[in-house]
């Protein structure tokens, strides 16, 4: 999976995050590929490649929550490209 854009990834994140609303400090300038955010207590870290980690104490770690975005995410972009 590829997403095309940071824009279109920012769309997909609002799609698949429950409480949507509770996403905070979204930054999609510091890195050219991928998209730092918090949700509720996490920060996280999700790339147009579609890979995701979330960042604790500077470090990038694989996270059951993380596998969970990245599962949601595919199947919501893979059903939206099927739709077109």
């Amino acid at each position: 999976m590829k997403i095309e854009s940071k824009d279109k990834l920012i769309e997909l994140l609002y799609k698949i995050l429950p409480y949507s609303n509770q996403i905070t400090n979204l930054d999609s300038t510091s890195e050219s590929k991928a998209i730092r955010f918090e949700w509720r207590e996490n920060k996280i870290r999700l790339s147009l490649s579609g890979s995701c980690e979330e960042i604790n104490n500077g470090c990038l770690i694989g996270t059951d929550l993380c596998i969970l975005l990245k599962q949601l995410l595919k199947i919501t972009y893979y059903d939206e490209q099927r739709n077109f």
